[in-house]
């Protein structure tokens, strides 16, 4: 059986670290454009990199699926989501691709059930259930027309609420249902942050 291990990454395009359930066993750093570097991090905390790091990958931004399993990594000039499949030593495999539109961002639901990824350019969310090999199928009404000043998303774990931060100085709120699709909430009017970060806390 294979041992599941969980991983960090930080992302040069927002200069914060994002990371999954601890304790984790990789790294991850996403230069936008150039290349992943992948690390495995040792009991003392040093990092030592894995097998083919850095990846010759043209993404922008990662995620990791809860289990440490598999990588999202959003390709937004080809318009495609790419899922990776994360080896027993780090290393990355790629698997296949999903229709993103033009991505921006993507986020993973805390449940660990669901992906969605932003195409800001087209105002669109996109949403998909994660299945147990790590592929992608769409959830009901996917995507979604959401506008085209949304730009940041960020889920309350209890309620399953999404949130999205509008440069239109508005928050518009979502509920994610047990299948993964959106209901539309609320939309209020708000002070776009300055720096980019946004977060919702159960």
């Amino acid at each position: 059986m294979r041992k599941i291990s969980m991983a960090v990454f930080l992302s040069a395009i927002s200069g914060f670290s994002c990371v999954a359930p601890l304790p984790a066993a990789f790294l991850y750093v996403v230069s936008p454009h150039q290349n992943v570097a992948g690390f495995k991090i040792e009991s003392t905390g040093t990092l030592t990199a894995v097998p083919g790091s850095p990846f010759a990958l043209d993404e922008q931004t990662m995620a990791v699926d809860a289990s440490g399993r598999f990588a999202y990594l959003v390709d937004g000039e080809n318009a495609s989501l790419h899922l990776y499949d994360i080896g027993s030593d780090g290393s990355l495999t790629f698997v296949s691709s999903f229709d993103a539109g033009v991505a921006s961002t993507l986020t993973l639901d805390p449940s660990g059930k669901f992906i969605y990824v932003n195409s800001m350019n087209t105002g669109q969310i996109y949403g998909f259930t994660i299945g147990t090999n790590g592929a992608l199928t769409a959830v009901p009404g996917s995507p979604y027309t959401v506008g085209n000043s949304a730009f940041l998303i960020a889920i309350e774990p209890v309620r399953e609420i999404m949130y999205l931060s509008s440069k239109a100085s508005a928050v518009t709120t979502y509920q994610i249902n047990s299948d993964g699709s959106l209901s539309f909430l609320q939309k209020l009017a708000s002070k776009p942050p300055k720096i980019p970060g946004f977060q919702a806390s159960g």
